[in-house]
């Protein structure tokens, strides 16, 4: 019953969220799973996290896809939502393949921390940052400055998760 209460509540925060900001949707159905319905389901009825991030990737693919459906049909794409995503697809190029080569059972306890992290880390980061990139009086002085914290970064987590991997490799 709580739940059947729970789950509409959710979708709904997770679509106002996409709606308002461009992305949510995924998160919340993670974080609906792992601190609701784990919590409240019997230890057999629960969901593995492993799950419950397969399936926020798949619901972010899926609304990437319906978003880019509607906004082609509505009028087509301005020159700075193609900014967005050229600027986004070295994430998908870099971290997929990645990802793919340290996710392995004995890593999932770090990586699922390192995941929690970085989920709430990328949110924050996007939601302060969405208009500044598209104000003509900020975005020349943001945009070399907001690379030179970007590219760090992506250079650490990159460098982290291939120590990562070259650990767990060498162990077994």
């Amino acid at each position: 019953a709580l739940l059947d209460i729970l789950k509409p509540l959710s979708a709904v925060a997770g679509g106002f969220l996409t709606a308002n900001v461009g992305s949510g949707s995924d998160m919340a159905l993670y974080v609906f799973g792992v601190f609701v319905w784990n919590i409240l389901q019997p230890a057999g009825k629960r969901v593995a996290d492993t799950r419950l991030t397969a399936s926020s990737v798949v619901v972010m693919g899926l609304l990437s896809l319906f978003t880019s459906i509607a906004r082609a049909l509505n009028g087509g794409f301005e020159r700075k939502h193609l900014l967005i995503w050229g600027a986004d697809a070295f994430v998908v190029v870099l971290g997929a393949p990645i990802g793919s080569l340290v996710l392995t059972p004995a890593a999932a306890v770090i990586l699922r921390r390192f995941f929690y992290v970085l989920a709430v880390l990328q949110f924050i980061s996007y939601a302060l940052m969405e208009e500044a990139f598209f104000d003509p009086y900020v975005a020349p002085y943001i945009g070399a400055k907001i690379w030179g914290i970007i590219i760090p970064l992506l250079i650490i987590e990159i460098s982290l998760l291939l120590c990562l991997h070259q650990n767990r490799k060498s162990r077994s």
